[in-house]
C-alpha cells in the first residue's frame, strides 16, 4: 500500500519512523498502549481530547497495568504529565519529522480507607 501511495524516498522515510518507533517500543512489561488520540480540528480545544483519555486511564488503571503512549507533539507533553505520564525516550525520527515522546504511565492504584 505504501508503494502504491508514496514514491520510494517516501516510502523509506515511513518504513524507518515505523522501526525507531518499534525500537522504542517497551517490550518487558505487559502494558496498554494507546496508539492514537485525535480530534476533529474543528472540535480543538473543547476537552474531548483530555475526556477520552481520562476515559481510557479509568479503564487501565481498572485493569491494573501501565499505559504507554507515543506523543509527537512536543507541546502536547505537560498534558500527558498532567496525567501522570513521564517521558521514558525521546525517539529521533531524523529528516524534517519532529521528535517523538515515548511516555510511560504506573497504574493508579485507588487507595481504600480503613473502615472503623
Amino acid at each position: 500500500m505504501l508503494e502504491e501511495l508514496l514514491d520510494p524516498a517516501g516510502v523509506g522515510r515511513v518504513l524507518s519512523a515505523s522501526a525507531a518507533l518499534d525500537a522504542a517500543h517497551p517490550v518487558d512489561v505487559p502494558h496498554h498502549y494507546l496508539t492514537l488520540l485525535g480530534t476533529d480540528p474543528a472540535s480543538t480545544a473543547q476537552g474531548l481530547g483530555l475526556g477520552l483519555l481520562r476515559d481510557t486511564l479509568t479503564v487501565v488503571d481498572a485493569d491494573g497495568l501501565p499505559a504507554y503512549l507515543e506523543a509527537s507533539n512536543a507541546a502536547n507533553v505537560p498534558l500527558y504529565e498532567r496525567y501522570g505520564f513521564r517521558v521514558r525516550s525521546v525517539i529521533e525520527i531524523g529528516g524534517d519529522c519532529p521528535d517523538v515522546y515515548g511516555m510511560w504511565r504506573d497504574p493508579v492504584v485507588a487507595s481504600s480507607s480503613p473502615k472503623g
